[in-house]
């Protein structure tokens, strides 16, 4: 029967697995997929029914700014939470990154994830702590709460601090 198993002479015929002609009874063996020839960034599984699933996972430059920009929008809504802002509040956001390609990155992917939108904010600015030391002056954005989301809290590299305040405007 094992021979036959690994010769793959077996099938399924409703819920029932038979090798060779003899059905196996439940915990005599272990039905798993073993997939020959599939590329690393792969990810694969079987569905209940007949078939699988092949599911690409490499990502790129691009999905990762894209994901560090919406857990960026995570961040800030717990940081309005924590503020006590109402849901409609709309607000100021000030993020500064600590790691220059974390600030590069959700500035490029800033609009993509639609960081102002999901999070109510009227007026924006993302800098790096680089930037925010050579900038003379103050910004003019009333800080209202801030917190420090701590490095590798979600994709981040380093830290960055989030900055809120109320703009007076509601929904």
């Amino acid at each position: 029967m094992i021979s036959g198993a690994k010769a793959g002479v077996w099938e399924e015929r409703d819920g029932v697995v038979v090798v060779d002609g003899i059905a196996l009874e439940a915990g005599e063996y272990d039905l798993t997929l073993e997939a020959g020839g599939v590329a690393d960034g792969t990810a694969i599984a079987l569905l209940a029914g007949d078939g699988f699933v092949l599911l690409d996972t490499t990502t790129t430059p691009e999905l990762e700014a894209e994901g560090l920009a919406r857990d960026v929008i995570r961040a800030v809504q717990d940081t309005r939470k924590a503020a006590g802002f109402d849901v409609s509040d709309r607000i100021r956001l000030g993020l500064v990154f600590d790691d220059e390609a974390d600030g590069e990155a959700v500035s490029a992917a800033f609009d993509i994830a639609d960081v102002a939108g999901e999070t109510l904010a009227l007026a924006h600015s993302v800098r790096t702590r680089t930037a925010e030391l050579a900038a003379s002056g103050d910004s003019g954005t009333p800080i209202e709460f801030e917190a420090v989301v701590d490095a590798g809290t979600y994709a981040n590299r380093g830290a960055f601090t989030v900055s809120v305040g109320r703009t007076g405007a509601t929904a």
